[in-house]
Formats: structure tokens, C-alpha cells, sequence
């Protein structure tokens, strides 16, 4: 190769690699010269969002030690399958609330097919009007639980009458 193609070869190597430079370096230039103060803002925006994270981070953290401190003083209430259960905070003490119910339940799906046959009266039904009925065979309250951890404790009282509580219904 002779040394005018070689310059003309170098030439356009280092024009394309200037070419290269300036579109490369345009994006930050263009940024640098047309924005300042907007990045300035941005600087500010971000140093206050900063602030305003810490804050909520130390608000967070105080509720959390908030919480600690109360579940050390407070009692603990449960509602579970067990009935309603409280407990003292330091775990020494526990009441539970609990109910037992016997109930029957009793229903006749009449048919009026039934209800069309005669009896001897030529306008009262043969078998007479049928009911649902409820019966509560009794109601138990109790208490139950303990004191100290070492005294267990159990009061139950019953709430059946001699013939129970029946309600009729509709």
C-alpha cells in the first residue's frame, strides 16, 4: 500500500472515531449545559424524600418498641375454638369463657296430601296442624383456668329447668 492510502486510511479512522466521540459524548454534554437547575431540584427532591424515610423508619421503630412495652403490661385476649380465653401478660393467670348448649331441634315436612284426609269432623284435618320445635336440654356456662400457674381452677353452672325451654317455629 503507498503512503497516500495509507494517510487517506488513517484519515478516516480518526475522523470516524471523532465522529464517534462527539455523538457519544452529545447526551452528557446536552445534560450538563441545558439542565442544571432541574438536577439541582432533583438533588433537594431526593434529600427531602431521604429525611422524610428516616423519619418514618424512627416512627416505625418507636411503634414496634410501643408494642413490646404494652404486650409486657397488657393482658392477651383470644377468641378461638376454645371460647374466649385472657391471659395476663407475664403468662401467670388465665380465665376462659366458655358455653356448652344441648339442643334438639325437631320438624315434620308435612305433605298436603296429609292434610286433605277426613277425619270423623268433616273440617278439621286428620292429622291437625304440625310445628317445628326447639328444645334447649340445657345451657352450660364455665369458667374455667388458673392463678399462679399452680391453682387450676373450673366453675360451671347449668342453666335446664325441669321441662326445658321450647319455642314453636314457623
Amino acid at each position: 500500500m503507498d503512503t497516500s492510502k495509507k494517510r487517506d486510511a488513517i484519515r478516516k479512522t480518526a475522523q470516524g472515531l471523532f465522529v464517534a466521540a462527539i455523538v457519544a459524548a452529545g447526551p452528557v454534554w446536552a445534560q450538563e449545559t441545558a439542565a442544571p437547575s432541574g438536577e439541582a431540584d432533583a438533588i433537594k427532591r431526593i434529600e427531602a424524600l431521604e429525611k422524610e424515610l428516616e423519619s418514618l423508619k424512627k416512627t416505625v421503630k418507636e411503634g414496634v418498641e410501643a408494642d413490646k412495652e404494652a404486650a409486657k403490661v397488657n393482658p392477651k385476649v383470644e377468641v378461638g375454638p376454645k371460647g374466649l380465653s385472657v391471659t395476663s401478660a407475664d403468662g401467670a393467670h388465665q380465665l376462659q369463657l366458655r358455653v356448652r348448649l344441648a339442643v334438639d331441634y325437631g320438624g315434620i315436612w308435612e305433605s298436603d296430601d296429609l292434610n286433605t284426609f277426613q277425619a270423623p269432623s268433616a273440617t278439621a284435618p286428620a292429622f291437625g296442624e304440625q310445628d317445628d320445635g326447639v328444645d334447649f336440654r340445657y345451657a352450660r356456662l364455665i369458667l374455667q383456668g388458673f392463678v399462679f400457674k399452680d391453682f387450676k381452677y373450673q366453675i360451671e353452672t347449668d342453666f335446664a329447668g325441669d321441662t326445658g325451654a321450647t319455642s314453636a317455629c314457623a
